[in-house]
């Protein structure tokens, strides 16, 4: 008998991570065995498209860089228009770097959470997404801010779908450096603020 078509794709959006991506594809390989790969190449320069396609993973590279909210759209444009019922994605690097400014700016970020969405939301920047496929066209259209994350829960939000929130463990950085550093992060928790003030403001509008 023939196995039925894969029903679930993970995308992994990744920029120069040669380091790390290796680790994380064959953990992915591991865990989710079923499942397609897609690594989503954000004009690399370094041996991450060869390094993924070694992995076992599709590969879809970009020219140049673009960012990660045009590397998340299209992952989640790739799992709506090949016909996949579940999409994950997951971070190239598996980092979690818990510094003084990023643990303060977590803190103001779930205050304004949970105001906007309405409910407790403990990590609104995760880079681990599980969706099914109502919730695919949602977040693979074009995003307008640097915080897709934020933008994408709150699309969510506003769809009318159910978000929730479950416990994971967050390892260390296996390689390279992250790219959240310094201004990097501080420029990152002003954006999430005016993604989600901007956002209400846009959803208000609608609603008049």
């Amino acid at each position: 008998m023939n196995p039925g078509p894969v029903e679930t794709l993970v995308f992994v959006p990744a920029w120069n991570e040669e380091e790390s991506l290796p680790a994380v594809l064959a953990e992915l390989d591991a865990e989710l065995a079923d499942a397609d790969v897609l690594v989503v190449d954000d004009g690399s320069t370094d041996r991450t498209a060869q390094l993924a396609r070694a992995g076992g993973a599709d590969v879809m590279s970009f020219s140049e860089n673009r960012g990660l909210p045009a590397a998340i759209e299209a992952g989640y444009r790739y799992a709506a228009e090949h016909g996949y019922r579940f999409c994950g994605r997951v971070d190239a690097d598996r980092r979690y770097e818990a510094t003084p400014g990023r643990q303060y700016g977590h803190f103001l970020l779930r205050r304004l959470m949970r105001w906007r969405l309405e409910t407790p939301m403990m990590d609104a920047t995760s880079g681990m997404y599980a969706v099914n496929e109502r919730a695919l066209p949602v977040l693979a259209r074009s995003y307008g801010t640097g915080a897709p994350e934020v933008e994408g829960l709150i699309r969510l939000r506003d769809a009318g779908l159910i978000v929730e929130e479950v416990p994971v463990h967050m390892r260390g950085r296996a390689g390279g450096e992250s790219k959240l550093r310094g201004k990097k992060a501080l420029m990152l928790v002003l954006t999430v603020g005016l993604t989600v003030f901007l956002g209400e403001r846009w959803r208000r509008k609608r609603q008049r």
